[in-house]
């Protein structure tokens, strides 16, 4: 991997971190008023967690993969570690229980899984083209 495309995935990482950032000061904020103390600070900052490790890993793992020949094992291997880390770290919490699970922790893991996706999914998108040639080019 060069060195371009590698300041290019670690800006798409930190922008991805703040926008997660940003989105649990919101969700937080509006737990906070409705719940109090009771809004799960720490299920909060797990869901954070789980979900921008996923991300992470994920655009980690599918910058090794680049050209067009390698589009269904990005599409693949990229779905499996965006949704297997959550699911997977929901099923743990629901098996076993404790304080992570009685404090909101898959509520917030629904809630910042799609903020997740979606913000990847924009920082993802090819940015800054200035001609219209852009759907020639994927066609060709």
């Amino acid at each position: 991997m060069q060195s371009s495309s590698k300041a290019i995935l670690l800006t798409r990482m930190a922008t991805l971190a703040a926008i997660l950032l940003a989105a649990g000061c919101i969700v937080l904020s509006i737990g906070w008023y409705l719940y109090r103390l009771e809004c799960g600070y720490l299920a909060a900052v797990s869901a954070v967690g789980v979900c921008l490790a996923s991300a992470c890993l994920a655009m980690a793992v599918c910058s090794r993969f680049q050209g067009p020949e390698n589009i269904v094992t990005v599409l693949l291997i990229g779905m499996a570690l965006r949704m297997g880390i959550p699911l997977a770290a929901a099923i743990i919490a629901r098996i076993f229980g404790g304080p992570l699970a009685n404090s909101f922790f898959l509520n917030y893991l629904i809630v910042f899984y799609p903020v997740t996706l979606a913000a990847e999914t924009w920082l993802s998108l090819p940015q800054g083209r200035k001609n219209d040639s852009s759907a020639e080019d994927f066609a060709r």
